[in-house]
């Protein structure tokens, strides 16, 4: 007897910029086999995987799992990183990894530190700030591949692009090249700062700074307290469900906890996949993205099939880089659908200056549709940027509130010669520019209310660089901008580009308020109904 599994509608009809509608291959899927994976006394690797016997890892299952079948996770904190080593192979033969139901199943890049701190001995108990500087050291065994605080927080190639930019390793911040480590006391991310005196003369306590070689740690916890009275979790895994296998097809990922992860990629790494269906899940707390789609460098060789992954009702939190990142493959469709979720406090690693951080950035897409998502609270960085080669994709119906960004804008479209569509978003309280294009041809922008940005509601910047994108030269212009709403920003519209088509821009006459307490956002032209939206609907609990 089959199990039928829950699955949302594909999705409503939407129209992309060449007139093409967005088709959804989601379809209701009927697993042949359910295995059963609990943290239970009767749990083991040993086991069937059934409901009365059920396998103790998620790997466990993930090793035994064949196209068409799945597995329900129970309750438990899952301390190990998912190497799936095969997909499915359609739509109606997906391979699920989903939580059971009415559980709330976590897995976590860390591991609990039970070594001992003691007072450091080059310290004096009592610094210029009267707290006492702890030490520790962790234990080579303690991880199971390369040690995330002995790696540099930004990659290799990072480092290569920016030396290419004739930029010196030692002009860079201390504070920008940090360790990947993280620590944790309960819900509590410590913060790593530059050196041995930056642990004393931090104002607070939960900071640690990592000397070099990556083990010797030092640290004031949370409340000056002594660490030793406190449960420490350190990161030893660089993500949480990453293939080993490139181009794994068709496996869902739903309804769990991923969190904690300590690489510069993703905490969910899809490792050039396709066809991935991530829904309902909460990721957190990754040093770099919370989810990574499609290809994973710019050297990387895409294979054939790539993309069309579908991004639900996720929420994604705490993420240093990016929320969510993901590229395609030049000149093809990429056909990502992400949709109904929300992000927030995302980008709290400050490397905007590398031109690679935002809650959702996305390289090389085609076909893609971004809607109705929630991005509150971005740090450092752009809450949506469509960088590079972007073409028949759209950003629609997004709510993006509390941006922070010197680079581009709350929306960016950088390095795009074909058209894509950004409409219907909201836009609140941008510390920068609420929409944002350079080095772009034909973008269409239109129908937006952009609010109470620091700087120009929409910027057409033009052309800035000689860049050639697909072998089309950027002309920066030739786009179109009507019936956008724009309130209270530092400037209305900014338009530096040639040929650009802007017509019935409303600055006046409009009134608008958001009520931090109820979040509810409203706003209201002259002479017609006010509009409200319920920012709870989308983040419930914020």
């Amino acid at each position: 007897m089959g199990f039928m599994a829950a699955s949302a509608a594909s999705a409503a009809p939407v129209t992309l910029p060449d007139a093409a509608d967005f088709k959804s291959w989601e379809l209701p899927v009927t697993f042949a086999r359910t295995y059963h994976v609990a943290q239970d006394p009767n749990a083991s690797d040993n086991n069937a995987g059934t409901a009365e016997k059920p396998f103790r890892t998620i790997q466990r299952a993930a090793d035994a799992l064949q196209p068409g079948e799945r597995v329900l996770i129970h309750d438990g904190v899952y301390r190990e990183c998912v190497r799936p080593p095969r997909g499915g192979t359609g739509p109606d033969t997906l391979i699920s990894y989903e939580a059971a139901p009415g559980a709330h199943p976590v897995i976590t890049g860390t591991e609990l530190f039970h070594g001992m701190w003691r007072p450091a001995a080059d310290w004096p108990q009592s610094g210029a700030n009267h707290v006492t500087v702890w030490t520790t050291r962790l234990p080579p065994v303690l991880f199971s591949g390369a040690n995330p605080f002995s790696q540099m927080r930004l990659d290799a190639t990072a480092l290569r692009h920016l030396l290419d930019k004739s930029e010196k390793l030692e002009r860079l911040p201390p504070a920008k090249t940090l360790s990947r480590g993280m620590i944790f006391d309960g819900d509590r991310r410590w913060t790593q700062v530059e050196s041995f005196a930056a642990v004393e003369t931090a104002p607070a306590g939960g900071v640690f700074w990592v000397e070099d070689g990556g083990l010797q740690l030092y640290a004031r916890a949370v409340g000056d307290v002594n660490p030793n009275d406190v449960t420490v979790e350190v990161t030893t895994r660089s993500a949480c469900f990453a293939p080993t296998e490139r181009n794994l097809g068709y496996l869902r990922v739903s309804g769990l906890t991923l969190q904690r992860a300590g690489d510069y990629n993703g905490l969910i790494e899809e490792n050039a996949g396709h066809h991935w269906l991530i829904t309902s899940n909460h990721v957190s707390s990754a040093n770099g993205m919370g989810i990574r789609l499609g290809r994973n460098t710019w050297a990387d060789k895409a294979p054939a099939e790539l993309g069309e992954d579908i991004v639900r009702a996720n929420t994604i939190t705490d993420c240093g880089r990016n929320g969510l990142g993901g590229m395609g493959r030049s000149g093809t469709r990429f056909g990502v659908l992400i949709e109904d979720n929300v992000l927030r406090s995302n980008c709290w690693q400050d490397i905007e200056w590398m031109y690679d951080s935002a809650a959702i950035k996305l390289l090389m897409t085609g076909g893609t549709v971004i809607r109705r998502n929630l991005i509150i609270d971005t740090l450092h960085g752009p809450a949506i940027w469509l960088d590079w080669q972007n073409r028949d994709s759209r950003c629609s119906s997004n709510t993006i509130v509390n941006t922070t960004c010197q680079v581009g804008g709350a929306i960016f479209l950088e390095a795009n010669v074909t058209p894509n569509l950004v409409d219907h978003n909201v836009i609140w309280n941008t510390h920068g520019t609420g929409i944002y294009e350079h080095d772009c041809n034909d973008q269409i922008i239109v129908s937006n209310f952009v609010g109470r940005s620091a700087g120009p509601g929409i910027y057409l910047h033009g052309k800035i660089t000689n860049r050639v994108v697909g072998k089309v030269p950027v002309k920066g212009g030739s786009h179109r901008v009507t019936d956008n709403i724009l309130f209270a920003n530092g400037e209305p519209i900014k338009a530096l580009g040639p040929n650009n088509t802007i017509t019935n821009t409303i600055t006046t006459g409009v009134t608008a308020t958001v009520d931090p307490k109820t979040r509810w956002l409203t706003w209201q032209v002259d002479g017609h109904p006010s509009t409200s939206i319920d920012l709870r609907t989308w983040a419930d609990g914020y």
